[in-house]
């Protein structure tokens, strides 16, 4: 715009009037090192709801020059973050109307899983579960051994997403765990996912063919497959318990080799450790000896 005028002495004078344009730097940035974070769906909406501008966040600050209306105000939209971070909060700010150079910041935080193998008796961290984590497509996203703390996954799961974890070996007297399904926070808040394993449970009860009575003193053999020896021990009047001694899916083989006083030898037994951790309950009969003829 410009204002003429003649002045005193009849001289026509005339100023131009230059506004200066407005000048919004916006910034998406990751929330744990203030870096300009690439990959981010952006959307901006005037007062009334309008789409003013959308774009994806790249290397440098999103600039509008002379794009936005002074005095007005607006409001800054994540709708889709980059991958391994968790959607920001929207962020409203009014331009300056002095045409300073204002800068807004959205920061994103990277998503956070914290996994725990615990043995579901007292929940203490459980070494040497081989654990493989995937997506809702069965893609793996990782695997790996769990140790004596949390398997911790920063920045790597998609917020919003559902993934799947499974234990494709459990430490050496567990059983296999059930798969755990979870989903990731929006807001990138801290997920803690449990998975329990319990101790394989076998009980072996020695007892009279007829009638079910429980015998002491028969001495009792317990072999892998491959004949190495697991346990021996000598019957008494409870059943034995073999409680995370034996490895979940795997066969052995109970044998007698000392029968109680007046009996047979009962039969071997071959039987396989439950996957699921179901109590597995071995009943080896024995009968009595022949009566001799006097």
């Amino acid at each position: 715009d410009a204002i003429d005028w003649l002045d005193e002495n009849g001289i026509r004078m005339k100023v131009e009037i230059k506004d200066k344009a407005t000048h919004v730097e916006i910034t998406k940035a990751d929330l744990t090192d203030g870096d300009e974070l690439p990959g981010a769906g952006m959307i901006l909406k005037d007062s009334s709801g309008r789409i003013v501008d959308q774009w994806v966040s790249g290397e440098e600050p999103h600039v509008l020059r002379g794009t936005l209306l002074a005095g007005e105000t607006y409001t800054l939209e994540e709708t889709a973050p980059p991958s391994g971070y968790a959607y920001a909060e929207a962020v409203t700010f009014t331009v300056e109307t002095d045409g300073s150079i204002q800068k807004v910041e959205m920061s994103d935080r990277p998503t956070q899983v914290e996994i725990t193998k615990t043995d579901i008796a007292d929940g203490a961290e459980l070494p040497g579960a081989h654990l493989v984590l995937s997506d809702a497509a069965g893609n793996v996203i990782d695997q790996w051994i769990s140790g004596d703390t949390p398997h911790r996954l920063t920045a790597v799961l998609e917020a919003g997403k559902k993934y799947r974890l499974t234990e494709t070996a459990p430490p050496s007297g567990y059983a296999y765990s059930e798969e755990v399904e979870f989903q990731v926070s929006m807001d990138g808040q801290i997920d803690r996912v449990f998975m329990e394993d319990k101790k394989t449970e076998v009980y072996v009860k020695k007892t009279d063919g007829n009638t079910g009575e429980l015998l002491s003193g028969a001495v009792l053999r317990l072999e892998e497959e491959n004949g190495n020896l697991v346990c021996e021990w000598v019957t008494d009047v409870t059943p034995r318990l073999l409680e995370g001694n034996l490895d979940a899916g795997k066969t052995y083989l109970l044998k007698e080799i000392k029968a109680p006083e007046g009996y047979e030898k009962g039969d071997d037994i071959r039987f396989t450790v439950p996957e699921d951790g179901e109590p597995l309950w071995l009943d080896m009969k024995n009968f009595r000896l022949p009566k001799k003829d006097v």
